[in-house]
């Protein structure tokens, strides 16, 4: 093997081995994949919750309700998900079917208490008790606007307001702590992602008063105190 013919084979073994390197670069599943722990605490706290903020709509109130049902020691959230998602006699709080809700539409008495389905369930997440735990649940995504409160949902005019939902009644009994303590990292994660000042976590009942309207509700409950809420999510450290 000549001089030559010797440089000509280690040009082409370099230019393998830098081609092989341009090869593996490229590829965005060894370079792009993001490291989950360099992620900011509330973004991993957001994903560990499958909370999908992709193509969300750009919030600025977060909104709290209570479901002023009973909690059970079971799964709330389907039976819930299943009224807003039916047509609902609001007389009497009860699901009905197209043919009566149709035939009641007809009735001037009547018509204003008859609601037509949702789309998915009002509120984007909910808190309650399962049993012993307290379980946290994604409802309505964010990218989509709500639909549970008046002027707060999103839609064309409205205020960017996400919709969170305590199952229980607070207009009866004092909420658990425990519920509580356990929705602030959530909370507060969402609020640290959106940058919602503290002061546009808000009660139900508090956006008729940004409204200028009357108060007609009393949501989340006349026994959650939201100015303890308030302090209790701006004191807390995730």
């Amino acid at each position: 093997m000549n001089v030559l013919e010797t440089v000509k084979i280690l040009f082409n073994n370099i230019f393998r081995i830098n081609s092989a390197d341009k090869l593996v670069n490229k590829d965005p599943q060894i370079i792009d994949k993001p490291n989950i722990n360099t992620l900011p605490k509330h973004i991993k706290i957001l994903n560990d919750y499958n909370i999908n903020i992709k193509n969300s709509i750009p919030w600025q109130f977060l909104v709290i309700h209570h479901s002023a049902t009973v909690d059970t020691s079971y799964n709330d959230f389907d039976a819930i998900k299943k009224f807003h998602m039916s047509w609902k006699n609001m007389k009497n709080g009860t699901i009905i079917n197209e043919i009566e809700a149709k035939k009641l539409l007809q009735d001037s008495s009547m018509a204003k208490y008859i609601k037509a389905p949702f789309k998915d369930i009002a509120y984007n997440f909910l808190f309650e008790f399962v049993g012993n735990n307290c379980i946290f649940h994604n409802g309505r995504n964010l990218s989509e606007t709500g639909a549970h409160a008046i002027g707060f949902n999103g839609q064309k005019g409205d205020r960017l307001g996400i919709g969170i939902c305590f199952i229980g009644n607070y207009s009866v009994q004092k909420p658990s702590p425990e519920l509580l303590s356990f929705s602030y990292l959530i909370v507060k994660s969402l609020i640290i992602y959106y940058n919602i000042p503290i002061s546009n976590v808000i009660g139900h009942f508090e956006t008729f008063i940004l409204r200028g309207v009357e108060i007609s509700k009393d949501c989340p409950g006349k026994l959650f105190s939201m100015a303890e809420y308030r302090k209790q999510l701006m004191d807390f450290k995730i």
